[in-house]
């Protein structure tokens, strides 16, 4: 097998014992979904993120995500009116009421743009960390990358991460990827360089279809 990466050619690989027949049970291979046998359930999957590429740079949509307007509906208007004209009892049940719900939609509304500013900075995180890898699609460009990397970037807890990464998806040029495949563990070279796990798994898998 050719190695693409040169990090990889100091990277001694034995196979030890008698020889053992590899099935698809036993290589915890990740299998993108949007190739192979996943193609069905990969049209059912709806990028939470868009990788966009232009001149040379990564960034990226959110096109599920908005966060809407604040606005008052008009039958809590009128509400307003009518008790303007009433006792002072009534004017301050309906202040009461209508303050009520504003202050609900001011909450739900500020736990969205929470949540969006989650999404964008692990996002984001992600995506300077794995600079190489999304300007060419090849794996053997992913870093070795773990939760606590991106916590640090981001300020954001450790299990803070593992949520969105292991919900959401995002859509690239070379197809559709739930954020945890861009994690994987590392080992050192000779060269004391890292090589990513998902790198060496790549190369064994290459090793056994050959």
């Amino acid at each position: 097998v050719k190695l693409k990466s040169s990090k990889l050619k100091q990277v001694k690989l034995q196979v030890v014992g008698e020889p053992v027949e590899l099935t698809e049970s036993k290589m915890p291979f990740y299998t993108r979904p949007d190739v192979g046998p996943y193609n069905d359930v990969a049209e059912q999957i709806v990028p939470d993120f868009v990788l966009k590429l232009q001149d040379g740079a990564v960034t990226f949509e959110m096109p599920r995500f908005n966060v809407p307007e604040l606005r008052i509906n008009r039958k809590y208007a009128q509400m307003l009116e009518k008790a303007n004209g009433g006792s002072d009892r009534e004017r301050k049940e309906a202040s009461t009421f209508v303050k009520g719900k504003i202050d609900s939609a001011k909450w739900f509304i500020e736990a969205l743009k929470q949540r969006q500013n989650t999404l964008s900075k692990t996002m984001q995180a992600i995506i300077d960390f794995q600079q190489a890898f999304f300007h060419s699609g090849d794996d053997c460009d992913l870093r070795p990358m773990i939760l606590e990397d991106i916590a640090k970037i981001t300020g954001f807890d450790i299990s803070t991460i593992s949520r969105v990464v292991n919900s959401k998806y995002i859509e690239t040029p070379f197809g559709i990827y739930q954020l945890k495949y861009f994690f994987s563990e590392g080992l050192v070279n000779k060269a004391g360089e890292e090589v990513s796990t998902r790198e060496l798994k790549k190369v064994l898998q290459e090793i056994v279809d050959s």
